[in-house]
């Protein structure tokens, strides 16, 4: 089963309210909440058409298997931030690290990227935030494997002696980060992909239906960089809406897009194969 929710939604609208006063020729302000939500609801319903969302999104896909990812369902996807799993019995993952020694001489502000060394794995990689040359955070940025439980980690630059302790590791309660070099993402095609690398193999993973996510952002940027023909199907739609106030149109579902901004539409309209 595949299924997404919003983590961090648009703020603003391709069509702001000037330019739709100024297509449906109102001059006056007393229509501007209407307005508004006729907004909101024409975007979101040519959003919903084309299997897109137009402004940048950030949402996160589930799905039962790595399999599932291989489609993403929004569209345009400019970045995937990562990929976290379940993992299947036992790992050597940690999904958990405790700051033990701030350190010094390290830059302020953050840093990221920053390797390690210590424990009995390999590959952890963290992001820090220093304030006074000394480590104030630490978070995993890529987890690495083949470490243990309470494994003391140093994290280098500065004096390299600020350090840290492994205090979970990845197990059926607990998601990790997978290891960006064990997939592709495919950001050109529509829809999107993650496929595996070559060579690279999937880790196993518990079975339950949200047993793998991806968190990724989707759009085209601001509201200035969403395409013209989006913006005149979401203008046409909002002067439907305009027009026909009632809950019944007779001849027409009244949330139903115009023909003629489905033919509009259609020009973007990405085809999902196997949504759940």
């Amino acid at each position: 089963m595949k299924t997404y929710q919003v983590i961090t939604a648009a703020t603003t609208f391709p069509v702001s309210l000037t330019e739709a006063k100024s297509h449906l020729k109102v001059d006056t302000s007393a229509d501007d909440t209407y307005i508004e939500s006729i907004i909101k609801a024409a975007t979101q319903l040519s959003e919903e058409y084309t299997n897109r969302f137009f402004i940048d999104t950030v949402i996160e896909q589930y799905a039962s298997s790595f399999a599932e990812l291989q489609t993403l369902f929004k569209s345009k996807v400019s970045a995937v931030s990562y990929v976290k799993y379940y993992p299947s019995g036992t790992t050597t993952i940690p999904s958990s690290i405790t700051l033990t020694n701030a350190g010094s001489g390290y830059a302020n502000g953050f840093t990221y990227d920053v390797a390690t060394t210590g424990g009995t794995g390999s590959g952890l990689i963290v992001d820090i935030k220093a304030a006074s040359t000394e480590v104030t955070t630490v978070t995993i940025n890529n987890p690495g494997s083949g470490y243990s439980l309470n494994d003391v980690i140093t994290i280098t630059g500065g004096d390299g002696n600020a350090t840290f302790t492994i205090s979970a590791l990845g197990n059926t309660e607990n998601q990790v980060i997978l290891d960006s070099s064990i997939y592709d993402t495919q950001l050109n095609y529509e829809p999107s992909q993650i496929q595996l690398a070559d060579s690279k193999s999937f880790p196993d993973i518990t079975k339950r239906n949200d047993a793998v996510l991806a968190r990724y952002t989707v759009g085209y940027g601001a509201a200035s960089d969403v395409p013209e023909i989006i913006k005149q199907a979401i203008l046409l739609t909002i002067g439907n809406f305009y027009q026909n106030r009632n809950s019944v149109v007779i001849g027409r579902i009244a949330t139903e897009l115009p023909q003629n901004v489905k033919w509009l539409l259609d020009t973007y309209k990405v085809q999902i194969i196997g949504w759940q």
